[in-house]
């Protein structure tokens, strides 16, 4: 998944493990993500109804269009461009995940997930991750997944691959702050 924090061999500290978890990430997992956190999809509409809104206030002010009727012309086109959008949204994560992985789409990652009281670590072939409770910003659960996100990323669990019990852990991280969400 996508990197969070670095961390040196010397920073892991000696705890108790409480679970364990491993996960793959390719394009299904991908795709996933991108439905449930489609960050990159909100920039590309931004971007085109940003364009959108020059080509209406141009319109404004060449023709006889009045303001009222260019606001709703940008609503409808705010609204088609949102339904499309969700038509788009595999090809766009296809599309998105070639960038990142060279065309590769083929592409999988494997890693273990160590989960303490505080903390999760990471770890997979060429990075070690560490992620404090406090930081995360959601959990999002699916039916086949659950997501946690920070600020600085995202991290993929398949729940095939999680026991029961380290599913309820996750439900209840950081749970006074009320951020899992499920969808």
């Amino acid at each position: 998944c996508i990197m969070v924090k670095n961390s040196k061999k010397s920073d892991v500290k000696k705890e108790k493990k409480l679970f364990e978890c491993n996960s793959i990430f390719n394009l299904d997992e991908y795709r996933k993500m991108f439905i449930n956190f489609p960050i990159n999809m909100w920039f590309d509409t931004i971007y085109g109804l940003g364009i959108i809104l020059i080509v209406i206030i141009v319109l404004c002010i060449f023709t006889k269009i009045t303001f009222i009727d260019s606001i709703f012309l940008f609503l409808f086109v705010f609204i088609c461009r949102l339904i499309i959008n969700k038509i788009r949204i595999k090809k766009l994560a296809v599309r998105y995940f070639k960038k990142l992985y060279n065309n590769n789409l083929n592409f999988v990652a494997k890693s273990k997930t160590i989960f303490y009281k505080n903390y999760l670590v990471r770890i997979s072939d060429n990075s070690k991750q560490e992620v404090k409770y406090d930081e995360i910003k959601v959990i999002k659960e699916t039916k086949d997944d659950i997501f946690i996100g920070t600020s600085k990323g995202l991290l993929g669990f398949q729940k095939s691959n999680c026991s029961l019990e380290l599913i309820d852990f996750i439900r209840n991280i950081n749970n006074d702050k009320n951020i899992l969400k499920i969808g």
